[in-house]
Parts: structure tokens; sequence; C-alpha cells
């Protein structure tokens, strides 16, 4: 599989099972070690998501002062958003 990065460059993709509260399997991709996955699929898989309060389940909202530091625009970084919610993870 693959995706296009915002500056248009062909990214491959695979699939990735995260295990977390239950277990899922999303399209997502390596980098540099560091699993990445769409936005969109952060809700299905953790039951967070991003939007301009933080990363958000349910009433409770845990701010993001970096976005960047959570991956590159459309994609969030499995290990540094687990590290935000003070979770643990390992790939």
């Amino acid at each position: 599989m693959a995706h296009h990065n915002s500056q248009g460059e062909y990214m491959a993709t695979e699939q990735l099972t995260v295990l977390a509260d239950d277990t899922h399997t999303v399209s997502g991709r390596w980098d540099e070690g560091r699993p990445l996955i769409s936005e969109s699929d952060l809700e299905t898989v953790t039951g967070w998501h991003l939007n301009e309060q933080g990363l958000c389940r349910g009433d409770v909202c845990v701010p993001v002062r970096d976005r960047a530091g959570l991956g590159p625009d459309g994609e969030l970084d499995l290990l540094a958003t687990a590290d935000l919610l003070e979770r643990r993870a390992s790939a």
C-alpha cells in the first residue's frame, strides 16, 4: 500500500497491529523506527482524537503544545502520542 504525504511524496504503508484497550489493525508506516498512523485512525485505535483542544477522549483533553512533535501533518507517531498520554508503548 502507499499514500502521498503533504509534500506529494510517495510513502509506503503496511498493516500495523496496535494493542491498546482492544487490538486493532490499521494502515500505517514506519519512519525511523517510529510507527505512524493517520489522525483519523487514532480514535479507532485508542479512543482519543486530536482537535484544537489537544488529544481528547470524552470530556478529558490533554493539551498538545507541539503538534509537530506528534508526527507529520495528517499522521501521528504512536510512541509520541502514548508518551503524551502517559501510556505504555513499545514498537
